[in-house]
């Protein structure tokens, strides 16, 4: 048998990436927001802009994870965000600062 290729395996396991499920806020869907919130929890991927949800289901999205890292290539460098995890920053292209979420729910209790 076989085994496939490096390169093969790099394309196979970017493909799956970037087709990951990501939640966004209506406002990032539109274009009229950029992404400065990142969140991992339970296995889920959430992209904000930052500002306080609604509670009505439309206020978020489901897309492909390459749609977002084709608009703003910076998300690559927080693929490897873990579960129960965030990471943010104040403005598009500024460094993402990375915190557990539970540090961050501990301190607003």
């Amino acid at each position: 048998m076989m085994r496939p290729s490096a390169q093969v395996l790099f394309e196979f396991h970017t493909f799956i990436k970037q087709n990951q499920k990501a939640n966004i806020c209506k406002c990032v869907f539109e274009y009229q927001c950029d992404i400065k919130l990142v969140a991992r929890e339970e296995g889920s991927r959430m992209f904000l802009c930052g500002e306080v949800l609604d509670d009505d289901p439309g206020s978020l999205k489901v897309v492909g994870f390459g749609y977002l890292t084709a608009r703003d290539d910076s998300l690559h460098e927080i693929l490897d965000l873990e579960d129960n995890w965030q990471a943010e920053r104040p403005e598009r292209g500024a460094p993402w600062l990375k915190t557990r979420l539970t540090d961050i729910n501990e301190h607003s209790s």
